[in-house]
């Protein structure tokens, strides 16, 4: 289990950094709910810019019982739309 003080994770999405985006189908929630649950995290906080920050409310959203807080910077809103 990961200690509650001071722990900071960041990896790599698929398809992104390193990481390749393999073969199978997926969803990015899908895979953070993996790395956490991996990793014995039952709540966090999640700290998301742009893509990411998309992915931290996406959590929030579907995962309500495991987000503690968010701390977004520009995140992108995949239901936005132009309007004047």
């Amino acid at each position: 289990m990961v200690s509650d003080f001071a722990s900071v994770l960041a990896y790599d999405r698929r398809g992104f950094g390193e990481s390749l985006p393999g073969s199978e189908q997926f969803t990015h929630l899908e895979d953070l709910l993996a790395v956490l649950d991996q990793l014995g995290i039952e709540r966090t906080w999640l700290i998301g810019s742009s893509a990411g920050g998309k992915l931290a409310i996406e959590a929030a959203l579907e995962a309500t019982d495991r987000v503690e807080g968010m701390i977004l910077i520009s995140p992108a809103i995949g239901s936005a739309t132009n309007s004047r």
